[in-house]
């Protein structure tokens, strides 16, 4: 065949498959291609990026061409910058692809991984007896069986006639009430839990559009962003997780960059959750500092001041200080009883009542266990040392 009847006929193919054919197209394919009875759409992939993709798909076609002349198989191939797509046409109207031809398929795949290091994936769509709708048809089976890579895997071949029945229309729904409670939670394994539930669920329903799958789930975590900013949190981050979700060629990789998104605002929030905890630590310090002398000075009475549960908050300022809130006020009572007993001639009781104990056997008691002394040994042995 010509090069220049060859692209004339790669060109009305295009036209046909791509489903805008003039009447002069579907002529062309009918004349030459006129001894035909059956035909099946094929298109291929190859896993690489820009020039290189397009050099190995058009030695795929020269390879293909070869394979059907040997086989006695009419054909026509066209490459585009992402896929080959092509026709096999037989004089035979029983033809199917065979077993044996599935076999020359399976070798280009392996040839392509072991000679190139490239993973080849082919669709096949069903049968037709017309150019027209028959036609575009099959080609249409062909690129959805092709979408099944990115759910099942690079380096096979899939046949429409082994799809899954599932709707490749179905509605995706990632029910964001749900994703934004477990973000909330700062939990990874809930999160991860809630997030594979949830597509799973939607991908119950069919295998989509693989482009349309990661629009749906990038617009759900937009969604979730939204109520978590009405609950009063601020701007998330998500303009370079949404690029590398659009990136994504594999069901896994786009559940596992979904993931690190969520991921990363939950650690967003855990961020601000410390910094507000720290804050409210260091102001029940500085309260503590300042209101030593209160004798009601405790737990109960600061969780109440700092709206919070009296257990939640032990553990909360335990965390950031090492010391029990009660430990904490007796360290600084006990600090500010020494600097009064140093500077001041005033009694014991007195410093007592003034650190906020009416009891002072019980001051004593824990002054000795903080300074390892009574009060009046530690206000002789200091003047002692002056």
């Amino acid at each position: 065949m010509g090069a220049l009847r060859e692209a004339t006929i790669e060109s009305a193919l295009s036209e046909l498959l791509e489903g805008s054919p003039a009447e002069t197209d579907i002529n062309l394919l009918q004349r030459s291609f006129s001894g035909w009875r059956r035909g099946i759409s094929l298109g291929a992939v190859i896993h690489t990026s820009g020039a290189e993709r397009k050099r190995m798909l058009s030695m795929l076609k020269r390879m293909l061409a070869h394979i059907m002349e040997e086989a006695g198989l009419a054909q026509a191939f066209y490459v585009t910058d992402q896929w080959l797509t092509g026709v096999i046409l037989s004089a035979d109207a029983a033809f199917d692809v065979t077993c044996a031809l599935e076999a020359k398929l399976q070798e280009l795949m392996d040839h392509f991984q072991k000679e190139h290091n490239q993973e080849l994936t082919f669709g096949l769509g069903m049968h037709f007896t017309e150019w027209g709708q028959g036609a575009q048809l099959s080609y249409q089976q062909a690129r959805f069986a092709l979408q099944s890579l990115f759910y099942d895997g690079p380096g096979k071949l899939y046949k429409s006639d082994q799809q899954s029945p599932k709707d490749p229309s179905a509605i995706i729904h990632l029910d964001a009430g749900k994703l934004a409670k477990a973000i909330l939670s700062g939990k990874r394994d809930d999160i991860h839990a809630c997030l594979k539930t949830e597509l799973e669920r939607t991908l119950a329903q069919g295998y989509p559009d693989p482009s349309r799958l990661k629009y749906s789930v990038a617009a759900s975590i937009h969604h979730v962003t939204s109520i978590l900013i009405e609950k009063g949190l601020s701007h998330l981050p998500n303009v370079a997780f949404e690029g590398a979700l659009m990136r994504c060629s594999r069901m896994d990789e786009l559940q596992e960059t979904a993931f690190q998104w969520v991921l990363e605002m939950a650690d967003h929030l855990d961020q601000r959750r410390q910094c507000k905890s720290e804050t409210v630590v260091d102001s029940c310090k500085a309260y503590i500092e300042a209101n030593y002398g209160e004798e009601d000075l405790s737990l109960s009475t600061l969780a109440v001041k700092f709206h919070f549960n009296p257990s939640y908050f032990c553990i909360l300022f335990k965390n950031h200080t090492r010391m029990t809130i009660h430990q904490y006020i007796t360290h600084i009572r006990m600090r500010a009883a020494a600097s009064q007993l140093l500077q001041t001639s005033q009694k014991v009781y007195q410093v007592a009542e003034n650190v906020g104990y009416r009891d002072v056997k019980y001051f004593i008691r824990l002054f000795r266990k903080e300074y390892g002394t009574s009060p009046d040994e530690y206000r002789h042995l200091s003047a002692t040392r002056i």
